[in-house]
């Protein structure tokens, strides 16, 4: 009897132990029912995953270091590998080998390739790509509206496709009375991104059309056609439309800043313009209601010791001759020039004119903007306080 009573106690300590001392501790670490444990779900089907590139082939990579001739028979290979397979990057060699063709002047080739590709592809990414060259190369004006049609029908967005749409605006800029419609399309492709060559193309044609829609007399959509009323001053006119009596007098021709009752002027509200600095090309771009109106060379700050910010940024102090620490305007030490367009929100920092036109472009400033004083002074008379300044590596 004695003996069963010890082995109950033992058994009984056991469960004690058991329950009270080890459970415990094991479900801090576990959940109390398994079965029911949180579980994060699968991902769905429908969420959304990068699609990682497809890798380069022996053929692609030949083509990606401008070897066109060894490239060649190695493409035919590709691709006749990869149509037996059914494979879509078919297409993706298809294009590469029209490249190699144009490369080797080989004009009918290349022709005969991209006309492939669209006969057998005519959905792929390298649509746009084919009907572009197609156009460039067309032996007529028919031929060459259809291509140029077919490459802006192009679904998504493409390189090619803004080409394509430059090369539409271009030739619309040199037609009569289509001044606005080509300026409004070539800010918008200018602004979408384009290739150097066709970038400098759109914006010496919007220089052209930019002297007759901003920098004259001509009363134009987007601007305000006033006629002056007794007691009206330049100050008041501008303040009531948002713009400046420096651009009043700009676009005029104004020399003073007398006005008679009677006078007709064209204002132009500057509410909605921008500054786009380009710190990897050393310029600025003014820009209007989404319009392009004229591209200026700058100096940055030197990269390493003051840099020039980046981000976005409003003009806020506005200052004529503006003084430089305790050195006054027109000082040769006064490397501030005859403008400042402070940023509100950095305050030792801004677009100014400069003393030392030698340094635009460059990268030697201190931080700020530098422009040539005769820039400068034409951006300030667009720059209002609030006017976006956006600054880009």
């Amino acid at each position: 009897m004695k003996k069963f009573l010890i082995m109950a106690a033992l058994v009984a300590a056991a469960v004690y132990l058991v329950q009270h001392r080890l459970l415990p501790l094991w479900a801090k670490d576990k959940p109390a029912d398994i079965a029911k444990a949180k579980v994060d779900p699968p991902p769905t089907t429908d969420e959304k995953k990068d699609t990682p590139p497809l890798p380069l082939t022996d053929g692609l990579a030949l083509v990606a270091e401008g070897e066109f001739a060894k490239a060649l028979p190695v493409l035919v290979r590709e691709i006749e590998e990869l149509e037996a397979k059914g494979s879509p990057d078919a297409a993706r060699h298809v294009a590469a080998l029209a490249r190699c063709y144009d490369a080797a002047d080989s004009l009918e080739k290349a022709a005969e390739t991209w006309n492939r590709l669209l006969a057998r592809y005519p959905k792929s990414a390298e649509e746009a790509d084919a009907h572009l060259w197609l156009m460039n190369h067309a032996k007529s004006d028919e031929e060459r509206e259809k291509h140029l049609g077919d490459v802006l029908a192009c679904a998504g967005d493409s390189e090619a496709k803004r080409v394509a749409a430059a090369t539409a605006g271009l030739t619309l800029a040199e037609k009569e009375g289509k001044e606005f419609e080509a300026r409004a399309g070539l800010s918008r492709v200018l602004r979408a991104g384009l290739p150097a060559e066709k970038a400098k193309q759109v914006k010496e044609a919007l220089a052209r059309l930019n002297k007759s829609l901003v920098w004259s007399k001509r009363i134009t959509a987007d601007s305000v056609e006033y006629t002056v009323e007794a007691g009206n001053t330049l100050n008041g006119i501008a303040q009531a439309h948002k713009t400046t009596v420096g651009l009043i007098k700009r676009v005029n021709r104004l020399e003073g800043d007398r006005i008679r009752q009677g006078d007709t002027f064209k204002l132009l509200p500057c509410d909605g313009c921008e500054l786009i600095v380009r710190k990897s090309d050393l310029t600025l771009q003014l820009w209007r209601k989404g319009l392009f109106v004229k591209e200026y060379p700058v100096c940055i700050g030197e990269p390493t010791e003051s840099p020039t910010p980046e981000g976005e940024f409003t003009v806020g102090a506005r200052i004529i001759d503006p003084p430089f620490r305790d050195i006054p305007a027109g000082d040769a030490r006064n490397i501030l020039g005859t403008r400042w367009m402070g940023f509100k929100e950095k305050k030792s920092y801004g677009v100014h004119g400069t003393t030392q036109p030698e340094t635009v472009p460059g990268k030697k400033s201190a931080g700020c903007v530098r422009m040539l004083n005769a820039d400068a002074e034409e951006v300030y008379d667009f720059a209002i306080e609030g006017t976006k300044i956006t600054i880009l590596p």
